[in-house]
């Protein structure tokens, strides 16, 4: 008889652990990995408010986080200029406005930390009258991302 008790005592543990819900992604570690992209205007001209948009997308939709997002300007040293935290605008947008303080490209790097997670993507944003060194520097395309998540 004790021996029937305890297969019926395991047989219910066994199925209790089946139950756990898979879909918690936070226990599990299987959300789809988000992505960030900077959005600017065309035309920066140095002294400016320029206001900067940080889209945050899970699964191609807007995704809303539970965490800070920033957005930190480096010169084109990578010296630091200023860092701000990006406040939400609406469902998965994020919003800063950072001031560049002269002509030339800068580096605009948004980060995002969630839980145990951080995601980067930088832009490089031509300022003002730029050398044709600096427009090559920025080629065809205006951004210069990388992306990387750690858990």
């Amino acid at each position: 008889m004790k021996i029937m008790l305890w297969g019926i005592t395991v047989l219910l543990l066994a199925s209790g652990c089946s139950a756990i819900d898979a879909s918690n992604h936070e226990d599990y570690g299987t959300s789809a990995p988000a992505s960030l992209y900077i959005h600017t205007e065309e035309n920066v001209a140095p002294g400016d408010a320029v206001p900067v948009q940080i889209h945050v997308l899970q699964n191609e939709q807007p995704y809303s986080v539970q965490g800070d997002v920033s957005l930190t300007v480096y010169d084109a040293e990578q010296e630091k200029i200023e860092t701000k935290r990006a406040d939400s605008s609406g469902e998965g947008v994020y919003t800063a406005s950072v001031r560049v303080p002269d002509d030339g490209v800068y580096t605009f790097e948004a980060e995002l930390k969630e839980h145990k997670s951080e995601l980067q993507t930088a832009k490089q944003v031509g300022v003002g009258d730029l050398t044709s060194e600096e427009q090559e520097m920025l080629g065809g395309g205006h951004e210069s991302g990388h992306s990387s998540t750690h858990h």
